[in-house]
């Protein structure tokens, strides 16, 4: 019967046979075959899987190795490390070669590179110096689109905006002279429009129309660039139909927001504010200021009457919300003092007409306000039709535009002397 001993190896206790072996062989554990080898211990198992080392399995399981005993001496192994050695210096001198070869190619191609590209360049240069006669063509000279377009805006704008309001006075007023003008300032409008539509389009077209062998020596880039231009000609509107577009869009911007939010044109059509404001009088209106602020005291103000079944009215603020407004003799007195109103020189007071010389007192509700004519003897205002809500009010009176002779700003000063 075969014995059984047990050797350790790095800690490790293998079972190993005592069955008696060749003397030849070293029996050893994969450890110390790869030790003994110089390889790894997966280098080892790989020799075992392809049959090159002789093996066993012991009782446990581990894997033994047999080792030629020369294979083990120590003066085997010596020389075996010193030719493992001498190949890793072979290998890395070969590596050092391949890095020398592969710099000396780089400095070769950058050398090449660097001749290609003055080469290049003095292509360039001799192309330049051959277009440079054709550029040098007289060509009128080509207008910025983007500057046509911002002068075009302003222009086209101003006189638009100026025509319709003088349209607008001339239709309410019937007047041939207004008329005249509204017309003289369209036909300027239009001018504009096609001036500065024409100087355009001449610009584009200039731009565009450049010889075939000359676009053909640009770059790449302007190529580009060109295409879009093109594309972008192809997409304009005719004329005509460019210049109603904008004609439409200006006449929008002012009776559609202008008119309604902003400015508007009132006639006079009574005496009410004489002489401040007489008949046949047209005056702008800032639609938009009591938006921000409350009326104050000697506002000339247009509101929608109520009672009146909303015609539009003009008058002057007297009082304010809180205020005891009081007539006597004719003669405004606010919280029980008389007020100074330079812009009545009408008489006030006129014996058998109700109201007119005496009044009140009453007091001004709040989100109201109490406003009466210039022209006290011929005036329906808040006398007879009560204080005014603010909701109903449309905007103040500031700038009188007819008729010439008396073009300006209705500024007088309030009922306390101040404005």
């Amino acid at each position: 019967m075969a014995r059984i001993g047990t050797v350790v190896v790095n800690g490790e206790s293998n079972l190993v046979s005592d069955e008696p072996h060749n003397s030849s062989r070293v029996r050893m554990t994969v450890a110390e075959a790869a030790r003994a080898l110089g390889i790894s211990e997966s280098a080892v198992r790989k020799r075992v899987k392809r049959g090159k080392l002789e093996h066993e399995r012991a009782p446990n399981g581990r894997l033994i190795v047999y080792l030629n005993s020369a294979t083990t001496s120590d003066e085997s192994h010596d020389a075996k490390t010193e030719r493992y050695v001498r190949g890793l210096e072979d290998r890395v001198e070969q590596l050092r070669n391949e890095l020398d070869q592969e710099r000396d190619a780089n400095r070769e191609n950058k050398l090449i590179i660097a001749a290609l590209e003055e080469r290049i360049a003095e292509l360039e240069a001799s192309q330049t110096a051959t277009v440079e006669p054709e550029r040098r063509e007289p060509h009128p000279p080509t207008i910025d689109p983007n500057d046509a377009v911002l002068v075009q805006f302003i222009i086209t704008a101003v006189a638009s905006i100026a025509a319709a309001t003088v349209f607008v006075v001339s239709v309410l007023s019937g007047e041939v002279v207004l008329a005249g003008l509204a017309g003289g300032l369209t036909l300027f409008s239009i001018v504009g429009f096609l001036t500065h539509w024409w100087l355009f389009r001449f610009g584009a077209d200039r731009i565009q129309g450049r010889p075939s062998e000359l676009r053909s020596e640009t770059s790449a880039s302007r190529q580009a660039e060109s295409h879009q231009d093109r594309q972008a000609a192809k997409k304009k509107l005719p004329l005509f139909l460019d210049l109603l577009l904008q004609l439409f869009i200006c006449l929008v911007l002012v009776f559609g927001f202008v008119k309604p939010f902003v400015v508007e044109a009132f006639y006079i059509p009574s005496p009410s504010m004489v002489p401040t404001l007489e008949i046949g009088d047209r005056v702008l209106v800032n639609k938009f200021i009591y938006r921000f602020s409350d009326p104050q005291r000697g506002d000339i103000i247009v509101f929608r009457s109520v009672a009146e079944g909303g015609v539009d009215l003009i008058k002057r603020v007297v009082g304010l919300p809180g205020d005891k407004v009081e007539l006597l003799h004719g003669q405004v007195y606010l919280n029980g003092q008389r007020q100074n109103e330079p812009y009545v020189v009408n008489k006030p007071c006129v014996s058998g007409m109700p109201k007119t010389c005496s009044y009140g007192p009453v007091t001004v509700p709040k989100g109201h306000y109490f406003v009466m004519g210039d022209n006290r003897a011929n005036s329906a205002d808040s006398r007879f039709i009560g204080p005014v809500p603010k909701k109903t009010i449309v905007g103040e009176a500031f700038l009188r535009i007819w008729p010439p002779g008396r073009v300006g700003l209705l500024e007088e000063p309030s009922p306390n002397g101040s404005r």
